[in-house]
């Protein structure tokens, strides 16, 4: 068929879910589209951020971009080698867009959360919109999980359509969440696409031409290290004084993990810290919803070590609050825009932006549909304030090497023009680094391991509660 289609003349795309190398080198068509997890529809497991990277890297076919693409995230495709990129349910409240006024209205006020995945992802997916009103979608989800090898697609079939949500699977993905302020500010399809080329081209032009992510730039300056680079905390991981030491020597802020270690043990690793670091800077890495009595103490024993700063995973504005009072400047995990917005009115100023991209426990949102609505939320919040210079960003998720790194600098590229000192916060990545293992962090079958993976799975608990792993015997086992 592709032979046929090509005869007269005809340019073909390839659209892919996950990355194949039989596509690194074919003249079968003319590009390749990389549709994310979190675009709707049929999906894989692997998100736009990743499989663009992949398929820029590994193919010499020009690539277009599908899933959480807005005007941030378009910039960070070019800067990645990227071709162009793809729209659909951005486009659903243009002016131009066929649905009925009652579904612009029910669109109009829906959020980047409001999807949820039928199916498995790893072959049959399809992410749809989903509330917790939908009957019909969880009675839908309930016989595609009990049934085996059920053909999702066949079972859609005669379901999908535009016109009432509470009866009918809509696919959409998660950058529907970025339609109703598209609209809003530009009303029409060609006003959002010549914007969302404008704001592209720019991106790439300061990221390549301004101080974003290099030497002594963003967060270095404040944190007094090297480079804008935060260790992420990984618990049973990053526990070691002699690997925080390897991290903080080579010009990136290392983040002690406390999880959910007695103080007596917390007494013990940070005595050892402070003794190998010297006045070099160092943090730690505390879990905000943890009990509060082993939290509390948890930080008694910090405070008379004095780290340089703090993160705090699903923590709260008092928490940091309380924190920076006793001169431990410290960052919070935000997961939402309205959260945001709230963390910012209450005071905070340091906040960590981290991708579903991002090994262990992780959000609802890919890091483009985060980051895409975190930067737009935060510039539109600094409009009306002055204090942009007293705000620090932590992108994660994903974030490994050169291309990845450039991404984010072309996204960040609006806060760090604006006086936002920004930075990238990497944990996996240090997996497979030569000191972790030398440091006794892990264990050489631990790096054996993630060197021999070539995906990862989310293993959820339960709603909300989910884990991104290597995919092994036991993730399998698991479920």
């Amino acid at each position: 068929m592709v032979s046929a289609l090509r005869k007269p003349g005809v340019e073909i795309l390839a659209e892919i879910r996950r990355w194949d190398p039989r596509w690194a080198d074919t003249d079968m068509v003319s590009g390749l589209i990389v549709k994310g997890h979190e675009a709707g529809g049929r999906i894989g497991e692997e998100t736009t951020f990743i499989l663009v990277q992949k398929a820029v890297a590994r193919s010499r076919l020009p690539v277009f971009a599908r899933g959480g693409i807005g005007p941030h995230t378009a910039a960070a495709v070019l800067a990645a080698g990227g071709a162009g990129v793809v729209l659909d349910n951005q486009l659903l409240l243009t002016r131009e867009s066929p649905l009925s006024d009652a579904m612009r209205a029910r669109l109009s006020r829906i959020t980047p959360d409001e999807t949820g995945i039928i199916g498995d992802t790893s072959d049959t997916a399809w992410r749809i919109h989903e509330r917790p009103g939908f009957k019909h979608v969880r009675t839908l989800r309930s016989k595609i999980d009990s049934a085996e090898g059920v053909d999702v697609q066949a079972r859609l079939s005669g379901l999908v359509g535009w016109t009432d949500p509470m009866r009918e699977v809509l696919p959409l993905g998660q950058d529907v969440g970025f339609a109703p302020g598209l609209a809003e500010r530009y009303r029409t399809a060609g006003a959002v696409l010549t914007a969302l080329r404008e704001a592209a081209r720019e991106g790439v032009r300061l990221a390549a031409t301004g101080p974003i992510l290099t030497e002594n730039s963003g967060v270095a300056a404040a944190h007094g290290t090297r480079w804008p680079v935060v260790q992420g905390p990984m618990t049973r991981v990053s526990d070691s004084a002699a690997f925080a030491e390897s991290v903080a020597r080579a010009g990136g802020l290392p983040m002690l993990a406390l999880a959910l270690m007695r103080p007596g043990q917390v007494d013990t690793m940070l005595a050892e810290t402070r003794e190998r670091l010297g006045d070099l800077p160092w943090g730690v890495g505390l879990l905000g919803f943890a009990a509060a009595d082993l939290v509390k103490a948890q930080v008694e024993v910090a405070l008379k070590y004095k780290p340089s700063y703090a993160l705090i995973a699903g923590g709260r504005p008092e928490q940091a609050r309380a924190m920076e009072e006793d001169g431990i400047p410290s960052y919070l995990h935000v997961p939402s825009p309205r959260l945001l917005a709230m963390f910012l009115e209450q005071g905070a100023r340091r906040f960590v932006f981290e991708g579903r991209e991002c090994g262990g426990h992780v959000g609802p949102l890919s890091s483009f549909v985060l980051w895409e609505t975190m930067v737009t939320t935060l510039v539109d919040e600094l409009a009306k304030r002055s204090d942009a210079r007293d705000i620090s960003v932590l992108f994660a998720g994903g974030i490994h090497d050169a291309r990845s790194a450039a991404m984010v600098a072309a996204i960040a590229a609006p806060l760090a023009e604006v006086g936002v000192k920004v930075g990238v916060l990497m944990g996996s990545a240090y997996l497979f680094t030569k000191e972790i293992v030398e440091s006794g962090a892990v264990v050489g079958g631990f790096q054996s391991e993630a060197l021999g993976c070539d995906g990862t799975v989310n293993l959820e608990t339960g709603p909300g509660h989910a884990s991104r792993c290597g995919v092994t015997e036991v993730a399998r086992f698991f479920q």
